[in-house]
Protein backbone atom coordinates (compact mmCIF):
# COMPACT_ATOMS: atom_id res chain seq x y z
CA UNK A 1 0.00 0.00 0.00
CA UNK A 2 1.11 3.27 -0.64
CA UNK A 3 0.18 6.81 0.88
CA UNK A 4 -0.64 9.66 -0.31
CA UNK A 5 -0.26 13.36 0.93
CA UNK A 6 -3.06 15.85 -0.58
CA UNK A 7 -1.14 18.90 -1.58
CA UNK A 8 -1.10 21.82 -3.88
CA UNK A 9 1.43 20.86 -7.08
CA UNK A 10 2.94 23.59 -9.32
CA UNK A 11 5.22 23.05 -12.14
CA UNK A 12 8.82 22.78 -10.72
CA UNK A 13 12.17 24.41 -12.17
CA UNK A 14 13.08 21.22 -13.80
CA UNK A 15 11.04 18.85 -16.21
CA UNK A 16 11.08 16.19 -14.14
CA UNK A 17 9.91 17.79 -10.64
CA UNK A 18 7.20 19.50 -9.15
CA UNK A 19 6.91 22.21 -6.78
CA UNK A 20 4.69 20.82 -4.08
CA UNK A 21 3.07 22.61 -0.95
CA UNK A 22 1.77 21.00 2.41
CA UNK A 23 0.55 22.22 5.22
CA UNK A 24 1.48 20.59 8.57
CA UNK A 25 -0.42 19.23 11.38
CA UNK A 26 -0.20 22.72 13.14
CA UNK A 27 -0.99 24.77 10.02
CA UNK A 28 2.23 25.95 9.36
CA UNK A 29 2.97 25.40 5.79
CA UNK A 30 5.87 23.42 3.67
CA UNK A 31 7.08 23.75 0.32
CA UNK A 32 9.30 21.19 -1.53
CA UNK A 33 10.66 20.03 -5.06
CA UNK A 34 9.64 16.64 -5.39
CA UNK A 35 10.81 14.07 -8.34
CA UNK A 36 7.77 13.77 -10.94
CA UNK A 37 7.17 10.15 -9.73
CA UNK A 38 6.24 11.01 -6.15
CA UNK A 39 3.21 13.41 -7.41
CA UNK A 40 0.06 12.50 -8.75
CA UNK A 41 -1.77 15.50 -10.49
CA UNK A 42 -4.91 16.06 -12.77
CA UNK A 43 -4.94 18.69 -14.07
CA UNK A 44 -1.51 19.81 -15.07
CA UNK A 45 -0.58 22.47 -13.42
CA UNK A 46 0.12 25.41 -15.70
CA UNK A 47 2.22 28.61 -15.88
CA UNK A 48 2.70 29.91 -12.16
CA UNK A 49 -0.79 28.20 -11.28
CA UNK A 50 -0.88 25.52 -8.70
CA UNK A 51 -3.47 22.85 -8.40
CA UNK A 52 -4.69 19.76 -6.12
CA UNK A 53 -2.71 16.67 -5.99
CA UNK A 54 -1.40 13.86 -4.01
CA UNK A 55 2.52 13.31 -3.29
CA UNK A 56 3.57 9.70 -2.29
CA UNK A 57 5.27 10.02 1.31
CA UNK A 58 6.39 6.92 3.64
CA UNK A 59 4.71 6.86 7.21
CA UNK A 60 7.04 6.78 9.74
CA UNK A 61 4.97 6.96 13.32
CA UNK A 62 0.89 7.90 14.22
CA UNK A 63 -0.17 9.32 17.01
CA UNK A 64 -3.90 10.03 17.60
CA UNK A 65 -4.03 13.26 15.72
CA UNK A 66 -0.81 13.14 14.15
CA UNK A 67 0.60 11.20 11.37
CA UNK A 68 4.97 11.85 11.16
CA UNK A 69 5.95 11.05 7.14
CA UNK A 70 9.11 11.29 5.52
CA UNK A 71 8.82 12.98 2.44
CA UNK A 72 10.47 12.30 -0.81
CA UNK A 73 13.03 15.32 -0.74
CA UNK A 74 14.11 17.90 1.68
CA UNK A 75 11.74 20.70 2.51
CA UNK A 76 13.03 24.49 1.45
CA UNK A 77 14.79 24.98 4.94
CA UNK A 78 16.72 21.23 5.24
CA UNK A 79 14.13 18.57 6.86
CA UNK A 80 12.54 15.40 5.64
CA UNK A 81 10.05 14.95 8.27
CA UNK A 82 7.15 16.95 8.66
CA UNK A 83 3.64 15.87 11.06
CA UNK A 84 0.64 15.95 9.34
CA UNK A 85 -3.17 15.59 9.31
CA UNK A 86 -4.59 11.91 9.28
CA UNK A 87 -7.13 13.39 6.86
CA UNK A 88 -4.72 14.83 4.43
CA UNK A 89 -3.21 11.39 3.92
CA UNK A 90 -4.99 8.67 1.59
CA UNK A 91 -3.59 4.75 1.12
CA UNK A 92 -3.98 3.23 -1.90
CA UNK A 93 -3.25 -0.16 -3.33
CA UNK A 94 0.93 0.54 -5.06
CA UNK A 95 0.90 0.52 -8.73
CA UNK A 96 2.09 -2.39 -10.73
CA UNK A 97 5.44 -1.75 -12.72
CA UNK A 98 5.20 -2.94 -16.66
Amino acid sequence: MDTWLKCQVGLGMFSTEFAVEGESVDGTGFSLFAPEEYVEVDPMPQGDESVPGYMRVAVMQRYPDAVLIRLPSEVLGGNYYVTVRPTDLETRPAKQKA
